[in-house]
């Protein structure tokens, strides 16, 4: 089940059964959408997916995810098996 924020109208989802993933967030406003994955070390926050967003879209969802990393990092961790990936591959 994901844990939803509402921020600013941003429906904010951290879903805890993609065990196979990064750290990424799901955003969705009315018929917009966007999934960013999310590096802690170093901090870098990456667009993975776009549906009907325009730039002030992604950069307000950007801000949302840099202003709430530690606290969606926090429900990542708390709702994985495992700590999983948390940066970059090498």
């Amino acid at each position: 089940m994901p844990k939803v924020y509402d921020k600013d109208g941003w429906k904010i989802e951290i879903r805890s059964r993609e065990r196979t993933e990064r750290f990424h967030v799901h955003a969705r406003k009315g018929d917009k959408y966007c999934k960013y994955i999310v590096y802690r070390y170093p901090p870098k926050i990456e667009l993975d997916v776009s549906v009907n967003m325009r730039s002030k879209d992604k950069m307000h969802v950007k801000k949302i995810i840099s202003t709430n990393i530690d606290e969606f990092f926090e429900v990542w961790v708390v709702n994985q098996d495992h700590r999983g990936p948390i940066g970059p591959s090498s």
